[in-house]
């Protein structure tokens, strides 16, 4: 799925969360249902303008809030981008090949482990805005 509809999907979480409200809560109040949601929460579904202007509406944000969003996760990449580079700096093609490979075993090990490091990744985030 595009990048971007999971950009919105977590935005869309993010504020039902703030709100407090269940994913069947923001369903029942935008006459969608539970599984859309969580679907389109989790970047698996391709979200019409009119329904994310219903969800924005009943969740009291604005598309303006999305675009914030967006530009903070592109500036928070971006240092990630150049953490990367400076570690690799002084390695070796065989190292660099190696370490990435370590990367994308890691990754399916956090994609697989996701409820119990949510937390850590949020708490990283904020360190790093």
């Amino acid at each position: 799925m595009d990048k971007d509809y999971i950009i919105i999907g977590e935005y869309i979480r993010m504020l039902r969360n703030r709100k407090g409200m269940t994913q069947a809560e923001l369903a029942e109040m935008t006459d969608l249902t539970d599984g859309y949601i969580s679907r389109v929460e989790r970047g698996q579904k391709q979200i019409g303008m009119q329904a994310f202007l219903r969800i924005l509406q009943v969740l009291g944000s604005g598309i303006e809030g999305l675009v914030t969003a967006t530009q903070k996760e592109s500036g928070q990449m971006d240092i990630f981008l150049n953490r990367c580079k400076v570690i690799m700096a002084d390695c070796s093609d065989t190292e660099k090949k190696l370490l990435v490979d370590m990367l994308e075993s890691m990754k399916d090990v956090i994609r697989g482990n996701q409820y119990e490091i949510h937390q850590s990744v949020e708490n990283i985030s904020q360190q790093i805005s």
